[in-house]
């Protein structure tokens, strides 16, 4: 197993990060919601970042990949996604952790992540990882479903010794 992890490109890395999401996401976002929530011309007061997992044995194909926004002292978890057949190899944790050492990095006090409350994978995940539940959002999502609110505060080390420079990948 040969995985990378990099910086990934709004529209080179679409068709790969959609596929992933189609496959292993509780709901998979459109074309659409990608593009917006990717558009880095928008004129907002935050941050955001795309980390891209792929597999150099298979052609660099996209195995996984992390949207975040940096907004003030916080970091907003957006969407973390590994195609089911590459669980439980690490990506998802190695993926989580470029972000923690960056933001560690940055001084950046929190890492906020917003999960449905029937994805019990996801939820399990980040409480394995040092997430925290720091409340419920009662119909939060378009289809009324609550989301738990989890909340990482920083320690006072990153997760991992593998910190990644976001402005150079």
């Amino acid at each position: 197993m040969c995985i990378q992890i990099r910086k990934g490109h709004n529209v080179d890395d679409l068709h790969g990060i959609m596929c992933v999401d189609t496959a292993g996401a509780h709901r998979p976002w459109t074309e659409d919601e990608f593009k917006h929530r990717l558009d880095y011309s928008r004129k907002e007061n935050s941050k955001k970042m795309l980390l891209v997992a792929t597999d150099a044995a298979d052609k660099g194909k996209v195995v996984g990949f992390l949207i975040f926004r940096i907004h003030e002292d916080q970091v907003l978890l957006n969407r973390l996604v590994v195609t089911p057949e590459r669980r439980l190899e690490g990506i998802g944790t190695r993926l989580l952790s470029r972000v923690t050492g960056k933001i560690f990095a940055d001084d950046h006090a929190r890492m906020v992540a917003r999960v449905r409350l029937r994805n019990i994978g996801a939820l399990e995940f980040l409480c394995a990882r040092g997430f925290k539940t720091c409340g419920v959002m009662h119909n939060h999502y378009e289809d009324n479903d609550d989301a738990i609110k989890l909340a990482y505060d920083f320690p006072l080390r990153p997760l991992t010794d593998d910190p990644i420079n976001l402005e150079a990948a």
